[in-house]
């Protein structure tokens, strides 16, 4: 079951005026590194969110075994320098907590006691992907996802009130950022794909082929 796309159809079903934000999480198995998931966001165009002004960026340097972006075998030195300029402006735009309780006021991330945080380049973003709604990718910690002591997932957007380099910093503040609180269902729905995800990866791991692992900032 493509559960991201089932999430895209329900909010392209209703009218752009009632999205608030609508999430979906995919994962991606039978990589060189192990699994990857991916948590999708879909925000209001008009939401205050400090983004770079590029209407679409991509981490097109994780994407080259996909259609268009795998054609591209040797590329030349123009290619290279856009591929770099957007893989640039993707980091710390985004972070993820993964927490046993809500976040009430401002903390470093390595001294919450109650959640671990992801803090990754964005994946990709697509401004107005359809008319009045934003697309946001970033990858995630298919461990974390799958962790049922967690009961509380935010994603932290810097706006453009917030102070300069909260997310760089580490510094997270539901009060001066753009939290998007994800649904635990969402998480506990996919519990089964994602335990046979990590199942896959621990597989791997026992003949000789460990997956890569995350950086996840945890107390």
């Amino acid at each position: 079951m493509n559960k991201l796309t089932l999430g895209f159809i329900t909010v392209l079903a209703i009218s752009v005026s009632l999205v608030s934000n609508c999430s979906q999480v995919d994962i991606k198995t039978g990589n060189r590194g192990g699994s990857i998931c991916r948590i999708h966001v879909l925000i209001r165009s008009d939401t205050d969110v400090r983004l770079p002004e590029d209407q679409q960026l991509n981490s097109v340097s994780g994407q080259f075994d996909q259609i268009p972006y795998s054609f591209i075998k040797k590329p030349q030195a123009d290619i290279r320098k856009k591929i770099g300029g957007q893989v640039r402006a993707l980091p710390n735009r985004a972070i993820m907590r993964f927490g046993t309780a809500a976040l009430d006021d401002g903390i470093v991330a390595n001294e919450d006691p109650n959640a671990s945080y992801m803090s990754l380049p964005l994946d990709s973003y697509h401004k107005d992907f359809v008319p009045g709604v934003t697309w946001i990718v970033m990858p995630i910690n298919c461990a974390l996802a799958a962790d049922e002591k967690h009961t509380s997932f935010s994603l932290f957007l810097e706006s453009s009130k917030s102070p300069s380099d909260m997310i760089l910093n580490q510094f997270i503040d539901p009060n001066k950022m753009l939290e998007l609180k994800i649904p635990t269902v969402m998480f506990r729905g996919m519990q089964e794909e994602l335990n046979i995800a990590l199942e896959s990866d621990e597989n791997a791991s026992s003949i000789g082929k460990a997956p890569d692992t995350y950086k996840i900032i945890s107390r």
